[in-house]
């Protein structure tokens, strides 16, 4: 069993290095779980990011912070909310009163919320807050601005902004790398 958990890892390190062309040392289970992880948070980070980009989030979702969190939801896991290690839906109340609710897995006891599995599971933004801030930087409107409205420090919309730019690199440096890859 072990055995072929190895190679179903390793199948993915190889799948990810050929698209990054990377070194990626396989024996290592850390390095897989990295790069499957990688994948992974590409995938639902790029579908936040498409939906948002496309204009379907409304007004209300805007400023409504249990809509957001509603269409954060629909958006990202459309076959419904289940753990991103085992795939239970069985789960717990971890954390109520932060800003987007956490659950614990009643299966592995894994800790997460809706948006784990982006480049944003680390924010300390609220849903509609943070879609806001997305709309805002996708319209082009200046940093100033965007972190008077949200009364919030212009470095916090900033880092926000760089974990995009960011994001879009490597997004842009994956596409060109699988344009190169031989059919």
């Amino acid at each position: 069993m072990e055995q072929e958990h190895q190679q179903m890892l390793g199948y993915i390190v190889e799948e990810y290095q050929a698209v990054v062309g990377g070194a990626v040392k396989m024996p290592s289970v850390s390095s897989a779980a990295q790069a499957a992880a990688a994948i992974g948070i590409t995938s639902t980070t790029a579908a936040l990011l498409t939906a948002v980009r496309q204009g379907t989030v409304s007004r209300q979702v805007l400023h409504d912070e249990h809509a957001a969190l509603a269409w954060i939801e629909g958006t990202l896991h459309p076959q419904g909310l289940c753990c991103p290690r085992c795939g239970s839906k069985y789960r717990r109340v971890a954390r109520r009163k932060g800003k987007i609710p956490a659950w614990r897995c009643t299966d592995c006891d894994r800790y997460y919320t809706m948006i784990s599995g982006t480049i944003f599971e680390k924010t300390r933004q609220s849903a509609h807050g943070l879609l806001q801030i997305l709309h805002g930087i996708f319209q082009g409107r200046p940093l100033t601005h965007l972190a008077q409205e949200m009364e919030m420090s212009r470095k916090q919309v900033y880092n926000i902004r760089e974990k995009l730019t960011q994001f879009n690199s490597e997004l842009e440096l994956l596409n060109k790398e699988s344009q190169q890859l031989p059919a």
